[in-house]
């Protein structure tokens, strides 16, 4: 074929980020021809749904935040509708399975005093962030940046053992670095988790839902949004077949010249101008490359996992938590220490129709309950549910009229989610810009490649623009050309009808504040006495 490029430019991978990105090439100049070649027989990566009722429900990625103004622009752009993540009502904490509290309001049942001392701690990680660079941004290299290499050789689980002395408050602290990485601590870098916390702009906001990473659900899933940008990169591009199914990507040569070569396991070869990956770094380990990827690029691939989830959903006649009795009405929210569920939301339509509950085992406990069988987790699950939210008395809990579950560490195209995590003790810092930064003529994008909110489906929007931009200015230097988003910013005052929402995580992080006024207030009360003691 000598010189000639069948394309100016092909994506590898049809979830969000990869769409996004052709989207925003042939939009902004009708002449590419764009190809996106993906391993799935569809769209949507770590985003997907299935029907119910005349439904559809999200068994991957579905929560999107006021804050994330990619997505939320997206949303906008494409017409869908937004409704609040319900917490109204009793909330469950598990401590061990002989030992559930319930409570209402914004305090969990961990008492004032370790309320307190959880406050100083996500203070004090809170000031850590400010001292470790941007996720999706190069390094600064004017900056010191020893505190986090120090970081990078500590664990979370190490940082926990070391700063918390609480049993209850370290397993809470577990719990909450679990539900956000799919991981346990004990393999998390501190440095990334400290990253990773500040592209999505602190713990509260990670942990929170009004204001929050959770507080907004897309009606009828947020699967949405790949199945729009699959039909718009349809419309837009020249190519009759602009997305091709089933083509999983074995090699990648001359990434560095031109033309850039792709070859799929079917036996089919495609060339290019410009490469740009979606792949999460882990998946990259099934594809060769020639020549060998640059030391920092391979030793992300090298190091970098995905988390464990499995996520489940389960459907019931009648909202059996919504009306528990005359007295209690549970909000739906579980969350616990033990080694089964993880945690678990009120997934029931905002008008009350087909009460369902969605919940996770995230980390070890998806590690673990991977290996055992679909119906055995199904049992475990609806067992979970009669004894947390039926009191062990509503055996209604054990009879659902239908269980969706996804163990997404066995789909082969993801092998986990939500996103990557990097272990400690690798130098994260000498190959962290490896994430996005183009070698050659590849590039890259994807949730783990963004700025903020890495990890999420926002992340995964941001990154299209970045990448596209790129692409753009390499085919044309000469050109200001730049995608156009009409990205705007979204706030909570949009979103007025939520400011009563709160979930058992937010709860955790978000309204300390109230209780460390009272602290200060108790405090400076009991100094004043003591002194007024003493001269006396």
């Amino acid at each position: 074929m000598g010189s000639i490029c069948q394309y100016d430019v092909i994506i590898l991978g049809a979830g969000v980020a990869g769409l996004r990105t052709a989207e925003l090439l042939l939009q902004t100049d009708k002449s590419l021809n764009v190809l996106v070649l993906e391993a799935r027989d569809r769209v949507g990566g770590r985003t997907n749904s299935f029907q119910h009722n005349n439904h559809s429900y999200d068994i991957g990625g579905q929560w999107v935040s006021p804050h994330q103004k990619n997505v939320m622009t997206l949303i906008d752009e494409i017409g869908l509708e937004t409704y609040s993540q319900n917490t109204n009502g009793t909330k469950v904490m598990e401590f061990a399975p002989d030992n559930r509290q319930t409570f209402s309001g914004f305090i969990p049942p961990i008492g004032f005093v370790q309320a307190l001392k959880l406050q100083f701690i996500f203070w004090k990680l809170e000031y850590m962030m400010r001292q470790v660079p941007d996720m999706g941004v190069g390094l600064d290299l004017n900056k010191d940046y020893s505190k986090a290499r120090e970081w990078d050789k500590i664990s979370c689980e190490q940082w926990i053992n070391d700063n918390i002395a609480s049993e209850d408050l370290k397993n809470l602290f577990r719990v909450s670095m679990s539900a956000i990485f799919c991981e346990h601590p004990k393999n998390i870098s501190l440095l990334f988790m400290l990253m990773a916390f500040k592209s999505i702009g602190g713990i509260e906001r990670a942990l929170s839902v009004k204001g929050g990473a959770q507080e907004k659900k897309i009606y009828n899933s947020a699967y949405q949004i790949a199945m729009f940008l699959e039909k718009r990169v349809n419309e837009l591009s020249q190519e009759p077949r602009a997305i091709r199914f089933n083509h999983t990507v074995s090699r990648v040569s001359d990434y560095d010249s031109y033309p850039v070569k792709v070859e799929c396991d079917n036996g089919e070869s495609f060339t290019c101008k410009y490469l740009v990956s979606t792949i999460p770094p882990p998946l990259c380990k099934e594809i060769t490359y020639n020549p060998p990827l640059p030391k920092a690029r391979q030793t992300l691939i090298d190091t970098a996992s995905m988390g464990k989830v499995i996520k489940f959903l389960v459907f019931y006649e009648s909202n059996l938590w919504a009306h528990h009795s005359n007295i209690t009405k549970y909000s739906g929210e579980v969350i616990s220490f033990g080694p089964g569920v993880s945690f678990v939301y009120d997934a029931t339509l905002e008008n009350g129709s087909n009460p369902c509950i969605v919940g996770f085992f995230v980390g070890e406990n998806a590690l673990n309950w991977s290996k055992k069988r679909s119906d055995e987790r199904k049992t475990h699950v609806t067992d979970f549910l009669f004894k947390t939210l039926g009191d062990g008395k509503d055996s209604r809990y054990l009879n659902p009229s239908e269980y969706i579950e996804c163990d997404w560490s066995k789909e082969e195209f993801s092998k986990g989610g939500y996103s990557i995590v990097i272990p400690n003790k690798t130098s994260f810092l000498d190959y962290k810009d490896s994430l996005f930064k183009f070698i050659g003529r590849m590039h890259f994008a994807g949730s783990e490649t963004a700025k903020d909110w890495v990890g999420y489906i926002d992340g995964a929007v941001g990154s299209a623009e970045r990448v596209a931009n790129e692409v753009l200015y390499q085919i044309n230097p000469c050109k200001e050309t730049k995608v156009k988003t009409g990205v705007i910013d979204y706030n909570d005052s949009a979103f007025a009808d939520d400011k009563n929402q709160k979930s058992v995580l937010s709860t955790i992080a978000t309204n300390y504040k109230h209780i460390i006024n009272v602290g200060i207030i108790f405090i400076a009360t009991y100094k004043v006495m003591q002194y007024i003691a003493i001269k006396d």
